[in-house]
């Protein structure tokens, strides 16, 4: 399969992972896919966890009903795959990733906004874990419902939203950090 892509664009996107943390380059060797410690995983969700629970708490008051059926959309396609191991991995990150980034937006946080977009603390977050096996759903384990976490924001009850938050993105750690919910 051919793409058709010039150089250019070829290394502009290499720069692009290199810089979200997906690729690494080493000298005289080449480009390589990056591997992350289990420090690094874990740290990165607990960073994304806080984040993406501020994002909540802030979304639940400020989205639109246009907003919620967008979320009720992606969540029905995201439970969808969830019921089998995943069949198609890439479709499943772009569902999540799209997801995540719209209660993002919905915050109405223009720091929370450009971090997620500066510094892809979604995708990177996203993205990593799913090459290494823990987003994505499999025979023995099932991601939270995503329709549950629509519900929950529809509440409007900004700590509820919050600790909704800070579970559903901690528990793909599948216990390896402690779920201490934010107060």
């Amino acid at each position: 399969m051919q793409l058709k892509a010039t150089p250019t664009v070829v290394r502009k996107v290499f720069d692009d992972l290199t810089t979200v943390g997906i690729l690494e380059r080493r000298p005289r060797s080449g480009t390589y896919i990056r591997n992350i410690s289990t420090k690094e995983f874990l740290d990165s969700s607990l960073v994304r966890a806080w984040l993406e629970a501020l994002a909540a708490k802030l979304a639940c008051q400020q989205l639109t009903e246009d907003q919620f059926q967008q979320l009720e959309k992606l969540a029905d396609q995201l439970d969808a795959e969830n019921e089998e191991p995943a069949t198609n991995p890439a479709l499943y990150v772009e569902l999540e990733i799209a997801f995540h980034t719209l209660i993002v937006e919905a915050s109405g946080n223009t720091v929370l906004q450009e971090l997620a977009q500066r510094h892809h603390f979604i995708t990177r977050y996203i993205e990593q874990h799913a090459r290494i096996g823990v987003v994505l759903p499999t025979s023995t384990w099932k991601h939270p419902s995503h329709r549950d976490l629509v519900a929950t924001l529809r509440k409007r009850q900004p700590e509820i939203a919050q600790q909704a938050m800070y579970r559903h993105v901690l528990v793909s750690t599948r216990g390896l950090v402690d779920l201490e919910l934010p107060n």
